[in-house]
């Protein structure tokens, strides 16, 4: 009963996945002067880029420097040429239609460099206790739980009082322009049982995971060699090839799902979603996120966190899937009743009890 009612909600709702002030004035007067160009012509949105964009932005999947650039117009432009200008410059739209975040344009790397030297600020990065379970113990909670009692992991409130965890850091200066930072968090390296499972969920999805010592050298000096560019595509490739099942299982079928089964495969959509931004970030920029230069350690972090992701969200379309062949057999099975008892009728024969 719950499920049918939760069938006809999302029908009447037609509810589907989606597709998918400065301190640096130099650098800002800079960035502001490239900004003119882009509104000096006129210039039309394009539909597509700009339900990207404002989908990302409701999802919380935009960097904070990309929002913090949409919401500050500079001084004398248009605010919505500006934005259209904007928006359209942010996306790349590949030859089979797809867009793609173009962060690594100069024009995003030099705004991402402006909003980091505004509001850097030295602090731990902290998560909840299942994400963090799942970047650093491979969802074992109790190791989680065994580290906190050492003091390895350190728990604190945020300002709405949830519980956060983090973990103490090893750092070393990094040198990014003219300012010294402090920002490479000391990743535990992963256990054999944790490669072992990493390797088998990546052999699924036909991701290759493999580094000479060299390439382990460049990557402990934060540099991407060619086969972590190679593993980072494979990976980013296989999300968008599952997100886009996703899509396309809840557009056409939304309101044949039980809740359960259409919230699953709309939370990991949306994870995988994160994770293929994550995943761009490290590409163009050769870190990770509010954490700094990509090490060997970070990576595999990240890479095993991604490929279970990846995996849930496999389960998730399969399990939808499933449920599709259990409704159609379902309904083969009463057509086939229907005609059985017209022609019953038709030949004036008593219908048989077990079709009443």
């Amino acid at each position: 009963m719950d499920a049918d009612k939760g069938r006809k909600n999302r029908k009447g709702r037609g509810e589907s996945l989606p597709e998918e002030a400065a301190d640096d004035s130099t650098q800002l007067g800079t960035l502001n002067g490239q900004i003119s160009g882009w509104t000096a012509d006129a210039e039309h949105r394009d539909k597509g880029k700009g339900e990207k964009f404002a989908k990302l932005k409701s999802s919380g999947q935009l960097p904070p420097y990309i929002l913090n650039m949409y919401e500050s117009p500079p001084p004398g432009t248009s605010a919505r040429a500006y934005r259209t200008a904007m928006v359209n410059r942010l996306f790349h739209r590949e030859a089979d239609g797809s867009l793609r975040l173009r962060s690594s344009d100069p024009m995003f790397t030099q705004a991402k460099k402006a909003y980091e030297d505004k509001y850097h600020k030295a602090t731990t990065e902290s998560y909840t206790r299942m994400i963090f379970a799942g970047m650093f113990f491979a969802n074992d909670d109790n190791k989680l739980q065994a580290a906190i009692d050492k003091g390895e992991v350190l728990e604190s409130k945020g300002e709405d009082g949830e519980v956060l965890y983090s973990m103490k850091k090893i750092v070393r200066g990094v040198r990014k322009g003219a300012a010294e930072e402090t920002t490479l968090t000391a990743a535990k390296s992963l256990s054999e049982k944790e490669y072992a499972e990493m390797a088998q969920l990546m052999d699924e999805f036909k991701i290759s995971y493999t580094f000479s010592k060299k390439d382990k050298a460049l990557l402990d000096d934060g540099k991407l060699p060619d086969s972590a560019v190679k593993t980072l595509n494979q990976a980013i490739a296989a999300n968008e090839r599952l997100s886009k099942q996703a899509a396309q299982l809840s557009q056409k079928h939304s309101a044949e799902f039980p809740n359960n089964v259409f919230n699953e495969l709309k939370k990991q959509h949306k994870v995988s979603q994160k994770n293929i931004l994550n995943l761009q970030h490290i590409m163009a920029f050769q870190e990770i996120e509010n954490e700094g230069p990509v090490t060997k350690n970070s990576l595999d972090r990240i890479m095993m966190a991604c490929a279970k992701d990846t995996s849930e969200l496999n389960q998730a379309i399969e399990i939808a899937k499933g449920v599709l062949k259990v409704d159609q057999g379902a309904f083969q099975g009463l057509r086939l009743l229907h005609v059985v008892q017209t022609v019953q009728e038709q030949a004036g024969e008593e219908r048989h009890p077990g079709l009443e």
